[in-house]
């Protein structure tokens, strides 16, 4: 039988890289540890024997095999997210400034993370389906906490109350920018509406 070996924190264990913590207590013979995973840092207990045994099959915390998962299951079925990925590459270019009215998203973030897989994950978990599409509730942050998903429909019915409740509550400075020469374009930038909007409610003023 082999001398008792002592490890410290931060030490390597076994050929697959766990960075060994700290022992746990056990009422068993075999020795268990807190180690972190060498793949993606998580920690989780382990038989110490396992770790150093050079035949283990334990070589992440279980990370490789979900990442396999994820990837064998997006390869089989990237095709049902053509529309997903549109809406998120639409969300990024209105933020970054590369559509038309890019000047009505200055203050907007874009909070998912740039990160594909979580977007169609918080999708999926929150209610979206090829007939919705995705709304901000106070016109705030493209965030999972700010976001949800709305038939045409009802996401047009609420666009118009949002659009026409803010031009109502701005209708006196609207109008006095606006007769006193102010351009459409430059009220628009001013109050972050849309020119569309602020052109019919100004010619309906």
């Amino acid at each position: 039988m082999g001398a008792r070996i002592e490890y410290k924190n931060g030490d390597i264990v076994g050929v697959n890289g766990f960075i060994y913590i700290s022992e746990c207590e056990t009422f068993s013979k075999d020795r268990k540890a807190i180690f972190k995973c060498p793949r993606c840092g998580s920690k989780k207990s382990y038989l110490i024997g396992n770790i150093k045994n050079k035949k283990t099959k334990t070589t992440s915390c279980g990370c490789l095999k979900k990442e396999y998962l994820h990837n064998k299951l997006w390869k089989e079925n990237k095709h049902k997210y053509k529309r997903l990925y549109r809406i998120f590459q639409g969300m990024k270019s209105r933020v970054n400034g590369l559509t038309i009215n890019s000047h009505l998203w200055k203050d907007t973030k874009f909070l998912f993370d740039n990160n594909f897989d979580l977007f169609v994950e918080w999708a999926l978990k929150n209610g979206y389906d090829d007939t919705k599409e995705i709304h901000r509730v106070d016109n705030g942050n493209y965030s999972p906490d700010n976001c949800v998903w709305l038939t045409r429909a009802e996401h047009a019915k609420t666009h118009h109350y949002m659009k026409f409740k803010r031009m109502y509550e701005l209708k006196d400075n609207i109008i006095n920018d606006y007769n006193i020469g102010m351009s459409i374009l430059a009220i628009s930038k001013k109050y972050n509406i849309e020119r569309n909007a602020l052109r019919r409610y100004i010619i309906i003023k």
